[in-house]
């Protein structure tokens, strides 16, 4: 099973209003019965194994994966399942990634309710490393592509202030130049699509002109920690001013020797955001304006659609294209 399997399962459950849970069987067996996904009534994703008469440890009630091993009945029939529960939406696209790998251990085992609680110890520990900051998988991509744009404008310019990201200060944009704004966007390896927050993030302001710099982060165990960069620049930048924004991301140094996610970046593409750029602003709307009641937007923008606007496929075209 696929994590797009999986989220196609979530797309068809709605939390339950009268039984306890409201369930997907999968086609993975375990002792004759099929798998499931569920929701509970507060939201909460949970993975059910047909634990039949295994002997499993004690319940693990804290954490981001909480198991528990109770009976539970689905179509007039009880059983004994392992309940694996995530009730974090932060960690639920992760989460997918769980449930595949966790089928994959079941699927023909004699054992699959305890050869789960193995897979599922692996993942707790994962799970610490990429949480201890209070970051999930995305926020942390999207820190590590601005942090490979500052050092890029540094290595370019290295009295420039480290001032000029404010992208952990939610001003208009990622990057706040004198000449030039810069809004960094981190994709995955397979991103189809960028995401775009509000009506002004593309939108240019006080007679500046605007980038959006695409940058594929990928995670790689050979690749740069979050830790790497920050040293890196605070070897050239102002540690105090440093930590501030790095404060107001929400992320901190780990603890000595906790593990850590590494990345590469695999593409960078600058498209300088211009009348024929695919966006939606304020500007392009009929009314000029959004009506009164509309608190948020959010959009998505095929990727293709950007390429023929590219110009410039580097950190230093990126760089040296602030001062045009």
């Amino acid at each position: 099973m696929s994590a797009g399997a999986a989220r196609r399962a979530w797309a068809v459950l709605s939390p339950p209003t009268r039984e306890e849970l409201s369930s997907y069987p999968l086609e993975v067996l375990a002792h004759d019965r099929p798998c499931r996904l569920a929701l509970g009534p507060d939201g909460a994703r949970h993975l059910l194994i047909p634990a039949g008469a295994e002997h499993l440890a004690p319940a693990e009630r804290a954490g981001t994966l909480v198991t528990t091993v109770r009976p539970l009945t689905f179509g007039g029939s009880t059983a004994s399942y392992l309940d694996i529960a995530c009730g974090d939406a932060g960690v639920f696209e992760p989460f997918d990634e769980v449930v595949e790998d966790v089928l994959e251990t079941v699927s023909g085992s004699t054992r699959p309710a305890e050869d789960a609680l193995a897979a599922i110890a692996r993942w707790r520990n994962l799970f610490r490393s990429r949480l201890v900051r209070g970051l999930g998988p995305q926020e942390l991509r999207g820190l590590f592509a601005e942090l490979v744009v500052l050092e890029a404008l540094l290595t370019h310019a290295p009295s420039t202030p480290v001032s000029v990201w404010t992208g952990p200060l939610r001003q208009a944009h990622d990057f706040e130049l004198p000449a030039r704004c810069l809004e960094v966007k981190a994709l995955g390896a397979t991103s189809a699509t960028v995401v775009i927050h509000g009506l002004s993030q593309l939108a240019a302001h006080d007679d500046r002109p605007l980038d959006l710099v695409l940058v594929h982060v990928v995670e790689d165990a050979d690749g740069v920690s979050i830790t790497d960069l920050v040293d890196r620049i605070t070897a050239v930048a102002s540690e105090p001013a440093m930590q501030a924004l790095l404060d107001a991301t929400g992320w901190t140094t780990p603890p000595t020797g906790a593990a850590e996610d590494t990345f590469v970046v695999a593409e960078v593409l600058r498209v300088p955001v211009g009348q024929a750029t695919p966006r939606l602003v304020e500007a392009l709307l009929a009314q000029g304006s959004i009506m009164d009641g509309v608190v948020n937007v959010t959009y998505e923008i095929r990727r293709e659609a950007l390429l023929a606007h590219v110009d410039g496929s580097s950190l230093r075209a990126v760089a040296t294209g602030v001062a045009q």
